[in-house]
C-alpha cells in the first residue's frame, strides 16, 4: 500500500471541497431533524451522524463524473479522480 502525499491529496480533493462540505452540512441537518429529544447514549448519536453522512455522500457522489462509490456492509468508500480513496 502506498502512503498518501498530503499535497497531492489536497490537489485532487480541492475541486470536491464545496461538495464535501455540502454533504457534511446536509447530513448534520438531517441528523438534527430526526433526532427529536436525542438519544440516551452518545454512541448512538455518533452512529446516527455517521449514517446521515454516508447517505448524503452516496447521494451526492454516486454515478457522478470523477467519482466511484464502493458501498459495503457497514460503510462506503469514495474514489476521487481515480487517485484518492476516502471513507467518511
Amino acid at each position: 500500500m502506498s502512503l498518501p502525499v498530503e499535497k497531492e491529496v489536497r490537489e485532487v480533493l480541492e475541486s470536491y471541497s464545496k461538495r464535501i462540505r455540502k454533504v457534511l452540512d446536509r447530513a448534520f441537518k438531517d441528523f438534527l431533524a430526526k433526532r427529536g429529544a436525542g438519544n440516551m447514549y452518545k454512541r448512538t448519536d455518533s452512529v446516527d451522524v455517521f449514517d446521515s453522512v454516508i447517505r448524503a455522500a452516496v447521494a451526492e457522489f454516486n454515478g457522478k463524473p470523477g467519482t466511484v462509490v464502493f458501498t459495503t456492509g457497514s460503510t462506503a468508500r469514495f474514489l476521487f479522480d481515480g487517485k484518492v480513496l476516502v471513507r467518511f
